[in-house]
């Protein structure tokens, strides 16, 4: 994937051009090694989506469905 992205950093500040690692939406900090949860550059998107994340989960175990065989 060649897409490049301008990332800033919310823990540090630091801010460089980025592209996928792993071929997936995560990103890290070059300065401070800051990941968050690994779905989206943006600190808030990135939460949002975890905590839906979270949700669907947990919804999961309350039903018996899922977990680490």
């Amino acid at each position: 994937m060649s897409e490049r992205i301008r990332f800033v950093c919310p823990t540090c500040g630091a801010s460089h051009d980025r592209g996928y690692v792993d071929g997936v939406a995560i990103f890290r900090c070059l300065g401070c090694g800051y990941v968050g949860h690994g779905h989206h550059p943006d600190p808030e998107i990135d939460a949002e989506v975890q905590a839906d994340v979270d949700e669907a989960e947990a919804w999961n175990r309350a039903h018996g469905i899922g977990g680490d065989p």
